[in-house]
């Protein structure tokens, strides 16, 4: 699904109406149109400087009627677009209900409460576990790029709660926070793919370490949506590897700069998108599944990783949202110049 011509005027028109408060705060007056963010209770939206959508931050929960995960609350980003317009991010597909576009969580982690923050809860409980965003804020809306800066909270519930719904009723239960989360996205443009940043900083807000216990998958999490005959993508090439297994960690795909998922639709339309592993990262495999369309670099699929006091994760990827298939773009490029940078 693409955005029409009359949703693509829609939003420039909307994003050109707000100015005066986001994009051109900075640059109007050089007369110079700027990418933008627009932020609400709900989402923060960040638009390219013709004003279309290049993606949505969820803040909290879809509202009623919408397409929502079969996981509480927010933290997510979807949809996400290419710069034609084309949806590349999945919300709650029926095969995985609880993924979420692209999203960060793992299936066990052992902190001052145990949990799981995927959605699966096949090892650790999943009910009540909730990560709340408790600022967005702009720090940059400028010619070449946009950055939104997220402080979230990683919560579990501070005793087990029989009932689901119980549990996940943040105003009825209290919670500990296992996890502080702080996102850096940035969201820019080079011909033919919309370029975003995520970096996470994942600290310990007690004296008890957290263990990111081992798993094939889990962590930072790309879901495409289907849209046609897929093609898996290298530095190496095309790959024709078997699909990752989810219980064996051997099965997983070597470490690699980026993979990428591209999609020829009916009438020939081809978009894809790439994640690029930063080589600052922990050791790497990566968690692909061609059916069930997602791209997941894992940091814990050899050993788990452990998060002490004081001493923070740092977590980098980068996402290539492109019209055309990976060679549309100079994806080894976009990669060595996110690979030298640290900020």
């Amino acid at each position: 699904m693409s955005l029409d011509r009359r949703q693509l005027l829609a939003s420039s028109a909307a994003a050109l109406a707000g100015l005066g408060t986001h994009g051109a705060r900075a640059t109007q007056a050089q007369g110079e149109v700027a990418f933008s963010g627009e932020r609400t209770e709900a989402e923060v939206v960040l638009r390219a400087p013709n004003g279309q959508p290049i993606l949505s931050y969820r803040r909290d929960a879809p509202g009623e009627g919408e397409p929502r995960a079969a996981v509480p609350g927010g933290c997510y980003t979807h949809p996400l677009y290419t710069p034609s317009g084309e949806l590349v991010t999945d919300l709650a597909p029926s095969d995985h209900p609880h993924h979420r576009g692209i999203f960060c969580g793992w299936v066990a982690l052992e902190g001052e409460r145990r949990g799981d923050w995927w959605g699966w809860g096949a090892k650790a409980p999943k009910e009540g576990r909730l990560i709340v965003n408790r600022e967005a804020r702009l720090t940059e809306e400028g010619t070449d790029r946009v950055t939104l800066r997220l402080i979230n909270s990683w919560r579990a519930p501070e005793a087990e709660v029989a009932e689901m719904a119980d549990a996940n009723d943040a105003e009825a239960v209290r919670r500990v926070t296992v996890l502080a989360e702080r996102v850096t996205l940035t969201a820019s443009q080079v011909p033919g793919a919309n370029v975003v940043d995520y970096e996470f900083k994942l600290t310990v807000p007690t004296r008890n370490p957290v263990v990111i216990e081992s798993s094939p998958f889990g962590g930072f999490c790309y879901r495409a949506r289907p849209r046609g005959e897929m093609t898996a993508t290298s530095p190496e090439g095309k790959i024709e590897l078997k699909d990752a297994v989810f219980n064996r960690p051997e099965a997983n795909w070597p470490s690699a700069r980026w993979y990428d998922l591209s999609y020829r639709a009916e009438g020939g339309r081809v978009s894809g998108v790439a994640v690029m592993d930063h080589p600052g990262n922990p050791t790497t495999t990566w968690h692909v599944v061609r059916g069930i369309h997602m791209l997941n670099p894992c940091i814990v699929a050899g050993e788990p990783v452990t998060i002490a006091f004081g001493e923070p994760l740092y977590l980098r990827y980068r996402v290539v949202a492109h019209d055309g298939d990976a060679a549309a773009v100079d994806l080894n490029a976009l990669w060595e110049s996110f690979g030298q940078r640290v900020e």
